[in-house]
């Protein structure tokens, strides 16, 4: 079944994902440097930076995806209380048909 080969495989992380837990870890780091430390000294600092970092992008990843359904929920709702507003689309023959050549 093809479902299942598509959720075997795995998810790639997005770039905000990255760039919130590359945040996260450059903060340990500034903090290091703050306090007259080396760059990479405190190691679960980073850790623990970069796992906020990403808790926080998950956060925001929902927040954005609540907001835009949010929105698509009333423009569909906006649509379908006022069709006079959206005629709907003619659809000529030739967009119906699809090409087609003869085999010989």
């Amino acid at each position: 079944n093809m479902d299942d080969d598509y959720n075997k495989k795995q998810r790639v992380p997005t770039i905000k994902e990255l760039l919130y837990v590359a945040t996260g870890v450059g903060l340990a780091a500034v903090v290091n440097r703050t306090q007259a430390k080396p760059f990479f000294s405190s190691i679960q600092r980073h850790i623990i930076g970069g796992t906020v970092g990403y808790a926080v992008s998950q956060v925001a990843a929902n927040f954005e995806k609540k907001r835009l359904l949010q929105k698509d929920m009333l423009i569909q709702d906006y649509v379908r209380r006022h069709p006079e507003d959206f005629p709907d689309i003619k659809v000529y023959f030739k967009e119906v048909l699809e090409p087609w050549t003869p085999i010989r």
